[in-house]
């Protein structure tokens, strides 16, 4: 299903003529998302009521649309409903892609987390190890000690949970063949977790929201001039998030949060299919990439090479210069011998004696920057 562009007055005309909840299935998307593209674009919506009047066939009054204001921007006449980017991905996906959706639909494949860790997998066990050494030291000092665990980041009373939950994803990655590795970051960052998907790495992590609670301020914070509060702290909130830290997926979902309906636990089967298709992407973008490179090294040695040829061109033609301009003294200097011959007092430079010494040394001369008789010889 495509995406439609609408004017404000045929979504109003449709607002008032079908319920929202029509709508929505029509354009594929939520009956929220229609309620707040009306509220964006300034649409009226029919009050609480009147589709039950409408239906008994009483009396029955629309609320007219009003025209928008003058420092409205020209976009609000303009309005485009349609399911998202990542539900059109889901629609046409091929390939892998497609595959690990048509496998994660089967109800046999659906993940289920287990009320109690029980057999966890080494990666968790470590996990769960590093929290207790950190407990016991109060500190980063012994953990960083141990050898690296998932990138988690929750509190304690929602810590067993994440564990649970990732234990049984990183169990239905490795029995659909994908591998799950840990890196140890450094003194600041944390440990990254990575799958491998058709040979390449996906990062994700596992952390939980905070919600902005407001507070009291201390006495510094009165006394203070360069900030007058609210004051905020952010305290965890229970909801887990479930992150693909890797961007190459343009448009297609990247976070799975719990919700008032949907809990982490019902959405792994989902994530899989989330993260072959960062995988994928990921790898038509390396391959791109390469190509890229391979095409920018291609045009380098294309331009050294006709960089090469100009330069070999310069230096012939300054050759050819060079024996042209000898090759003209050569001919003067010859005319010369010849005018100088030809005088009935004769010419003679100081350091020789005669003057047919100096006309066979200058005619040797005048032959050898002659490059037209250094070749017959």
């Amino acid at each position: 299903m495509e995406q439609v562009t609408l004017t404000r007055k045929e979504l109003y005309d449709l607002v008032w003529t079908e319920p929202i909840s029509k709508l929505a299935l029509r354009f594929g998307v939520s009956d929220v998302t229609v309620a707040n593209t009306c509220r964006r674009h300034r649409i009226p919506r029919p009050s609480r009521g009147y589709w039950q009047k409408k239906r008994f066939g009483k009396k029955v009054r629309r609320t007219p649309l009003r025209p928008l204001r003058p420092t409205d921007s020209e976009s609000l006449d303009t309005i485009t409903l349609g399911p998202s980017r990542s539900v059109r991905l889901e629609a046409v996906a091929t390939g892998p892609v497609a595959d690990q959706i048509r496998f994660e639909a089967d109800h046999k494949n659906k993940i289920v987390v287990p009320e109690r860790l029980g057999r966890s997998h080494p990666l968790v066990r470590q996990t769960r190890e590093r929290e207790r050494a950190f407990r016991r030291d109060d500190g980063w000092a012994a953990v960083r000690r141990m050898p690296p665990g998932l990138n988690v980041s929750v509190e304690r009373s929602t810590f067993d949970r994440a564990l649970r939950i990732l234990n049984a994803l990183i169990k239905a990655l490795e029995k659909r063949g994908y591998t799950v590795s840990v890196t140890k970051g450094d003194r600041r960052a944390k440990d990254t977790t990575r799958v491998t998907i058709q040979g390449v790495d996906v990062a994700f992590r596992l952390f939980e929201r905070k919600k902005r609670v407001e507070r009291e301020p201390t006495e510094w914070e009165k006394n203070s001039t360069w900030h007058t509060g609210p004051y905020y702290d952010f305290k965890p909130c229970g909801r887990l998030t479930f992150e693909i830290e890797d961007w190459h997926a343009r448009g297609a979902r990247k976070t799975w949060t719990d919700g008032k309906k949907q809990r982490l636990e019902e959405c792994l089967n989902q994530i899989i299919i989330g993260l072959v298709r960062t995988a994928v992407a990921k790898k038509e973008w390396q391959v791109q990439r390469e190509e890229e490179r391979r095409r920018r090294q291609e045009e380098e040695q294309k331009r050294r090479e006709l960089q090469r040829l100009r330069e070999e061109e310069r230096r012939r033609g300054q050759q050819l210069e060079a024996d042209a301009a000898a090759w003209l003294r050569a001919r003067q200097i010859r005319a010369f011998i010849r005018a100088i011959s030809r005088a009935p007092s004769g010419y003679l430079p100081d350091p020789w004696e005669s003057h047919d010494q100096w006309v066979t040394w200058a005619q040797a001369y005048a032959d050898r920057i002659d490059p037209v008789e250094g070749s017959r010889a």
